[in-house]
């Protein structure tokens, strides 16, 4: 199912036997809950629980709260079948017209806890917020069981918990962790199996309503033309304030270069970029610390307003100051002690690190322009910047002496090799903020000039944002429309945001980046294919007039950049491509030991367990192809064995066609790999012990009759 969260490792073989390795597993145990009879079979018990008619007339059950406990709500408790030698997996049945209520649910398996809520390993069951996962269709999480808890039994003990929402930030108990206050979502089955992907029966598919899929017909274009009024008049009121403070003066030099905007070309804006470096120097001259002190800006959005206006700069910068110094030197002082702070005080957290980075990067910039002598190299903030991106490991903030401090590691990067953010040691959600990653990347240039921005950053900013295309899934907005949505199995720390919140190429809404950020500022096929099809499905307007009723600095900042990115895309030769799970494409399953979180940290005896099963297959093989008189190497890395059929005067493709017709087992000639594989098949044994014996079986058998023949 398209909407299914799948964490595990998988690896795909090539032996196939038509219809005999069809066969699958299927659903091992199921249980339905609010159903007496079923919950009376398997040993239920609740508390705090409470059966409703959820979703198309169906009996379900919600957890509770309960008065006066400070962490959990209501809970319940069943037994389940599940195979002893097999890796087992629960699926939860979920209405997706449910909003959840920002509670969570927890799944535990004998007891113990499946899942993290804070820097963990496996998804937690459920991370509700208050939208709508999929309107009018149910909805499945798949979990695995861990391998030690299941392995030898036959029934396993299964209880899901449910608590309040989580304060992702908050610094103690109380502030983490919230009182439940509203039922939880409705939990209507529980399915316990073996297969990687969970199916719903034949049954269960025709329950679910067939929506037509429908696409918004408003709002639409138009909706560019009101942001350019939103933010003129935000402008206007920016350009009357006597005093604006580095963050206002950022947005208004950036408006200053937009010909659509009141700003454009303004002799006021540049006055007051200027008005405001001094009067930032003089809270620095009267407490130092005032400008830097615990902030992850210093002086860095003044600063990158100064450097749009360089000449003019130029003009004003021997000027004398109440303090009888040229307004150059002051401001060399302010900028190369936030330098000296911000190298020293980088953070380890994967956004937090990008923000210091970028804003030491401006002020360096313009320091470099004020007091060259005075800079930190130009490669030092660039190598920066590659460290919070994940292109260069991170090595920390600088010693006094100006030594790398190294706090994580010399191998830590704060990215995964295939891009999504760490946090510490864990999978975290930041590569969803790619607004970041456009600001260092636009950085790195000169504006208007795409050649000259760092290649290194775009490759890096794409992989990320390839990987994460893997994370949306196609539903319907709360109106019914369609839409695609984030998927919480990284992420869900981002409360809020995920899961369920619409998303294409980038966060749709979010206070510091539009939604199509990334593929404006880098023009990549992929990432424009995906902001056009956010726009065919009509949700990019949508997002886009929600923004509007955000009138805070960071969300007109993001709207002052939207006409001029949605014009440039609209510009682009149409792109065929879409996001990876979008109706008509296939599934995705997450194979990778960074991508699939199980195997990131708790892949160790899932890890070991597929090792001695391969082992066991190989030896398997190797034995039986020993027994039938045929030489095959010995492999000690792959998954697949290459025998030798030279004796039998056939091709690979002849041997390989006869096979498949007499004995309706597939396998793959060995010229399928070059002409040097000629007399030879391949074998994988990425396949369960039980089919492999069958298969060989039909093989001994094939071979035995061709034998014959030669006599």
């Amino acid at each position: 199912m398209k909407t299914m969260r799948l964490w595990m490792c998988v690896v795909c073989g090539l032996l196939f036997a038509s219809g005999l390795y069809a066969r699958k597993t299927g659903v091992l145990d199921e249980i339905v809950f609010g159903h007496s009879a079923s919950e009376k079979k398997h040993g239920f018990s609740a508390k705090a629980s409470q059966v409703v008619t959820g979703g198309l007339g169906e009996e379900a059950r919600v957890l509770l709260p309960i008065p006066g406990e400070r962490v959990e709500g209501g809970h319940i408790t069943f037994t389940m079948k599940v195979d002893p030698e097999k890796q087992n997996y629960f699926t939860a049945r979920f209405w997706g017209s449910d909003s959840g209520n920002s509670n969570i649910l927890i799944l535990f398996c004998e007891g113990k806890q499946i899942g993290y809520r804070h820097l963990g390993d496996y998804d937690v069951l459920d991370i509700a917020n208050e939208d709508k996962p999929y309107p009018g269709r149910f909805t499945y999480a798949t979990l695995p069981l861990p391998i030690s808890m299941t392995r030898g039994k036959k029934k396993i003990e299964l209880s899901i918990r449910s608590t309040g929402r989580i304060f992702r930030y908050g610094e103690t108990f109380d502030a983490y962790q919230k009182v439940m206050e509203k039922p939880s979502k409705a939990l209507y089955k529980g399915y316990t199996h073996t297969e990687t992907c969970f199916q719903p029966s034949e049954k269960e598919k025709k329950q679910i309503e067939k929506n037509e899929r429908r696409v918004r017909t408003a709002p639409g274009a138009e909706v560019m033309e009101e942001v350019r009024q939103f933010v003129n008049r935000q402008i206007s009121g920016y350009l009357n304030q006597t005093e604006i403070d580095q963050e206002t003066a950022s947005l208004l030099a950036y408006a200053y270069h937009e010909p659509w905007t009141v700003a454009y070309r303004n002799k006021d804006v540049v006055e007051k970029v200027i008005r405001t470096a001094d009067r930032y120097y003089e809270r620095y001259a009267q407490n130092p610390k005032s400008v830097y002190d615990g902030s992850w800006l210093t002086v860095g959005p003044l600063c990158q307003a100064l450097n749009s206006f360089i000449p003019e700069i130029r003009e004003i910068w021997d000027e004398k100051m109440p303090n009888g110094k040229t307004r150059r030197e002051n401001w060399t002082a302010m900028c190369r002690e936030c330098v000296d702070y911000a190298k020293t005080h980088r953070r380890s957290y994967t956004n937090q690190s990008m923000i210091v980075d970028l804003h030491l990067y401006n002020v360096n910039r313009m320091l470099s322009i004020l007091a060259p002598e005075e800079a930190m190299p130009v490669w030092q903030t660039l190598k920066f910047i590659y460290e919070s991106m994940g292109i260069a490991p991170w090595s920390g903030s600088l010693s006094a002496t100006g030594e790398p401090t190294w706090p994580l590691g010399k191998s830590y990067y704060q990215f995964s090799p295939d891009g999504l953010s760490k946090e510490l040691g864990y999978v975290g959600g930041y590569g969803e903020i790619l607004n970041w990653m456009v600001h260092l990347y636009e950085v790195t240039g000169e504006r208007g000039l795409t050649d000259t921005r760092d290649p290194l950053i775009r490759a890096q900013m794409l992989k990320i944002m390839h990987t994460r295309s893997h994370f949306r899934y196609p539903t319907l907005d709360n109106d019914g429309y369609a839409a695609m949505r984030g998927e919480s199995v990284i992420g869900w720390r981002d409360h809020g945001y995920y899961p369920a919140g619409i998303t294409y190429g980038e966060r749709g809404y979010h206070r510091e980046g539009t939604p199509i950020m990334a593929a404006a500022a880098t023009l990549d096929p992929e990432a424009v294919a995906y902001a056009r099809q956010m726009m065919e499905d009509n949700q990019f307007f949508a997002v886009v007039k929600e923004k509007m009723k955000d009138r805070g600095l960071n969300s007109t900042y993001t709207l002052l950049r939207l006409p001029g990115e949605y014009d440039l895309i609209m510009k682009q030769p149409r792109r065929e491509g879409r996001l990876p799970m979008s109706d008509g494409m296939p599934d995705v399953l997450f194979s990778d030991e960074e991508v699939g979180v199980v195997a990131l940290k708790n892949g160790d005896e899932d890890i070991a367990m597929m090792r001695e099963a391969y082992n066991q297959r190989r030896r398997y093989l190797m034995h039986a192809f020993k027994e039938m008189g045929l030489q095959c190497f010995e492999p000690y890395g792959a998954f697949y064995v290459f025998p030798c059929i030279k004796e039998f005067g056939m091709t690979s493709d002849e041997f390989a066609e006869r096979l498949l017709r007499e004995e309706k087992v597939a396998v793959v000639p060995g010229t399928a790999f070059g002409d040097c594989g000629e007399g030879f098949l391949r074998i994988s044994y990425a396949y369960s012990l039980e089919n492999l014996q069958i298969a060989m079986e039909k093989i001994e058998a094939f071979i035995k009759r061709l034998r014959e023949e030669k006599k």
